[in-house]
């Protein structure tokens, strides 16, 4: 994790929940003080959480927020594993920080395609229809991604309007 200029960034989060720690105890995860308020030095008490609360913080998190998932803390892992995966971290680079030993155990984050994939399936799909917005649109996130002159269309495909193909059509 890296020091950004955003108040809420990562790091400074992370800063600000280790300065209201309560110095008193030694755990890194306390129990939250019942009544606090955020101008308050200490906002949690002298008391580390249990291994069973720890072990299901995600799912009480999410579910007290009314999330449409439930998430684990696995989730958790998952989600950091899958994207950097999507970052082009090498397995290698991935089991160093994840704890993985083999390679093998890394194929079930890869199964699902990643939303950047999604969205180029969906706008090659858009563009042999002829769908000019959808098509701009693209265009714009690759100069963002790239910050480089967009290539020209591919040549609009010929799709069928209807959804029968005649004898001589199907010949040509």
């Amino acid at each position: 994790m890296y020091k950004t200029n955003s108040p809420t960034g990562g790091y400074s989060a992370l800063e600000l929940f280790l300065s209201k720690l309560n110095p008193e105890c030694e755990a890194l995860f306390q129990y939250p003080k019942r009544n606090w308020r955020p101008s308050d030095k200490i906002w949690y008490e002298n008391r580390p959480l249990g291994i069973n609360k720890l072990s299901k913080i995600m799912y009480d998190i999410s579910s007290a927020a009314g999330l449409s998932c439930i998430y684990t803390n696995h989730s958790v892992r998952a989600t950091a594993i899958t994207l950097w995966s999507t970052a082009s971290l090498t397995n290698r680079e991935v089991m160093a920080i994840s704890g993985h030993r083999n390679e093998s155990s890394l194929k079930s984050y890869h199964s699902m395609p990643s939303v950047t994939q999604l969205r180029k399936c969906s706008d090659v799909l858009a563009s042999a229809l002829g769908d000019n917005e959808t098509i701009r649109a693209a265009e714009q996130r690759q100069t963002q991604i790239f910050g480089c002159e967009t290539r020209p269309p591919l040549q609009q495909l010929l799709v069928p309007l209807n959804n029968t193909i005649s004898a001589t059509q199907q010949i040509r």
